[in-house]
């Protein structure tokens, strides 16, 4: 284990010094965190009661109830046309452990671990924590933030254990080409597809935007996903992988050991959500959608342009190169004297972070706006008392 290498979350540093803010009266602009503002659907709030008093919360089997697992199964033949064995679905505490755990499966005997940079800052330290060594492969704007496949293959040695990556991706908000995936799992290497965005996509057909296709119970895709982000039901802490069979037993056993099982409750509502709310979910998706548009018209007209195609998720990863060159001194600015939190880019790596910054369109389109007003603002060095929101 290599605790003392691990990092701090910095957009979690960024909420909790802004929450100390707002203790004080000042009006907080809060474009940093990757949390759905929008509800979690009504339907499922309003079953609470009666599941509460209907339901024992009783441990429920490590790999989760049968009855999610059939659902989510379903799910995938529903939205996605692909049937996937419900023997392959593991239900976790929260996708992240679903992860974790994973990880620290493949890296049972230390050795490497491939992940993009920029990309999710836990994974290098779920790769340091399980005793493994963290190998970044650079992506860049200029190639839409995908990989290069070559050099992907040039990363790939007898250490390898595997490889992660997001599509939808944080902080850039890229799906990964079908082509691609194909041409990544040729590689031969254990990929873990983090798919927790998945649903939240634009102008590409839903079926076209996952790589569950490519499941196989015997070979190297494991897909990461969970009810966080376009379920919107991020507090209740219930995530999925789909694994080939070899894997099964052995995350049963460290399931059973260090989580028991995921919250039974939260397991229920869960189902419900996926069974009875996609319609409204996806509406959702529509509303990300048009904050997307209208955030990047915004920035346009201003000629901050992205340079590179936005396609999923609910973020922007901002070049602002010609302006700054340490962002998270800049995004401290940004919250201290501008009343907008941020989450700066070399929370995401080390891959020209420090000239990027993430935006989070999680607010309201006119708080959405006045923030980015008040970014514009602050790379001009005017209006150090911005407006009221």
């Amino acid at each position: 284990m290599n605790i003392e290498k691990i990092k701090s979350f910095i957009v979690m540093d960024i909420l909790e010094r802004s929450l100390e803010i707002q203790k004080h009266g000042i009006e907080i602009i809060h474009l940093e965190i990757g949390e759905p503002d929008l509800p979690t659907p009504q339907k499922v709030l309003e079953r609470i009661p009666e599941i509460l008093s209907k339901y024992k919360m009783s441990y429920t089997p490590s790999l989760g109830t049968t009855s999610l697992r059939e659902a989510i199964s379903e799910y995938y033949l529903k939205e996605y046309g692909v049937e996937v064995p419900v023997k392959n679905i593991v239900v976790v505490p929260g996708s992240s452990t679903g992860m974790a755990l994973m990880i620290s499966l493949l890296l049972d005997n230390g050795g490497e671990f491939i992940i993009t940079d920029p990309s999710y800052p836990c994974y290098p330290n779920f790769i340091l924590h399980s005793g493994g060594e963290v190998v970044r492969l650079n992506i860049y704007k200029d190639n839409n933030f995908l990989p290069e496949i070559d050099k992907l293959k040039n990363l790939v040695n007898q250490k390898t254990k595997g490889l992660i990556i997001a599509s939808p991706s944080n902080p850039c908000g890229v799906v990964l080409p079908q082509k691609l995936v194909e041409e990544i799992l040729e590689i031969g290497v254990p990929t873990i597809i983090d798919e927790i965005y998945q649903g939240i996509v634009f102008d590409i057909p839903k079926k076209e935007s996952s790589s569950i296709k490519y499941f196989s119970p015997d070979g190297n895709l494991i897909v990461s996903n969970g009810f966080s982000k376009y379920f919107s039901m991020p507090g209740w802490r219930v995530g999925w992988l789909v694994v080939p069979d070899r894997y099964i037993s052995p995350l049963q056993k460290l399931l059973q050991n260090i989580v028991i099982s995921t919250a039974t409750l939260s397991q229920i509502l869960a189902e419900i959500c996926i069974k009875e709310c996609i319609s409204e979910l996806e509406e959702y998706v529509k509303i990300y959608k048009k904050r997307l548009e209208t955030a990047t018209n915004f920035l346009s007209n201003l000629g901050l342009e992205l340079g590179y195609k936005i396609n999923g998720a609910f973020y922007i990863y901002l070049d602002l190169s010609n302006f700054i060159s340490d962002s998270l001194k800049f995004s401290k600015k940004m919250l201290e004297e501008y009343s907008v939190a941020l989450t700066p880019g070399l929370d995401f790596g080390m891959n020209q972070t420090n000239k990027f910054i993430r935006i989070s369109l999680t607010n309201s389109e006119g708080n959405i706006l006045t923030g980015l007003e008040r970014l514009v603002n602050a790379l001009y060095n005017y209006n150090p008392s911005p407006r009221s929101i």
